[in-house]
């Protein structure tokens, strides 16, 4: 039992009796959407070869396995990441944000910057929906406590992809006074699914997503991945600064002086005249980053 300390000076209060004091209101909209998170995210790790690997098969060379899938949320979702960007990321092409509400009249998605790998810098000038993918789970009541159990109602989710929220707005021009949408809009012509029917939803938005970017691409990217020999951060990067086009590929990232450097070439490229988004990009597994400033570390060869 893990005691709490003042520099040398004992509190008498343990880890433990922090965690039933600071959790034990689990109606609350920050607790609920924690525990609806954990529950989402176990649910997809049970479920992970099923929903993501025929994506990944379809996209790269790679054959991934239950294992494969196992080793990454082990390393990255054992315990709740913090500050990161996105809920659940598999890949580029698959990141996930959850949601949930007990209070749908006053549910508010908001848009945000776009944010770069490369240098931790958010384009402020951008108003979008970053992740992929996006799951809202909807109760009619928050959980309560049942002697040790805790209880949720019924709940079903929506799933959406963020495409299909950015067209949606641009469609209705929902973002011309505002900066969220509202519930009844992120579930207009969405049929909610329960736990159950949750990896096949996910899946099939996956489907629809996947059909978006065939049309666009000559589908000559079946590359193997590479992996790395070392600790390093290896991403598969679309990259444009300062007016500089990088080659495409995968890059390392040092952790000691930050700087990226390219691993290996890919060979990717889109059909003609065909504009490409960094949606696009995304949706084939590549982590696209730009910037109006110039490029900063990188180191060639």
């Amino acid at each position: 039992m893990a005691k709490i300390f003042i520099g040398d000076h004992g509190t008498n209060r343990t880890f433990d009796a922090f965690q039933q004091w600071a959790y034990s209101e689990i109606g609350s909209p920050f607790i609920r959407g924690g525990l609806v998170e954990y529950i989402v995210i176990q649910h997809i790790r049970d479920n992970a070869e099923y929903i993501f690997a025929p994506r990944l098969e379809m996209m790269t060379n790679q054959v991934p396995k239950a294992s494969h899938f196992e080793t990454l949320f082990e390393k990255y979702y054992a315990t709740q990441p913090g500050g990161d960007v996105y809920d659940l990321q598999v890949h580029w092409g698959t990141t996930i944000e959850i949601k949930s509400t007990a209070a749908s009249a006053n549910w508010r998605l908001p848009v945000k910057s776009r944010w770069n790998l490369w240098d931790g810098g958010y384009r402020n000038n951008e108003k979008i929906f970053p992740a992929q993918y996006y799951i809202l789970g909807q109760m009619a009541a928050p959980p309560r406590l049942s002697g040790d159990d805790i209880i949720f109602p019924d709940m079903q989710f929506y799933v959406r992809s963020g495409r299909s929220l950015e067209e949606l707005c641009a469609k209705e021009k929902l973002l011309d006074k505002r900066w969220w949408m509202t519930f009844k809009e992120f579930t207009k012509n969405v049929n909610p699914v329960t736990t159950d029917g949750l990896a096949d939803e996910l899946q099939a938005v996956q489907r629809i997503e996947i059909r978006s970017v065939i049309q666009k691409n000559s589908w000559e990217w079946q590359e193997t991945f590479v992996p790395s020999n070392s600790s390093k951060l290896r991403v598969p990067f679309r990259l444009e600064y300062g007016g500089e086009e990088l080659p495409l590929g995968y890059y390392e990232q040092d952790e000691a002086s930050l700087t990226w450097s390219l691993a290996k070439e890919i060979d990717f490229k889109w059909t003609r005249d065909i504009s490409m988004s960094w949606r696009d990009w995304e949706a084939v597994g590549f982590k696209y980053d730009n910037s109006p400033k110039p490029l900063k570390h990188f180191r060639k060869g």
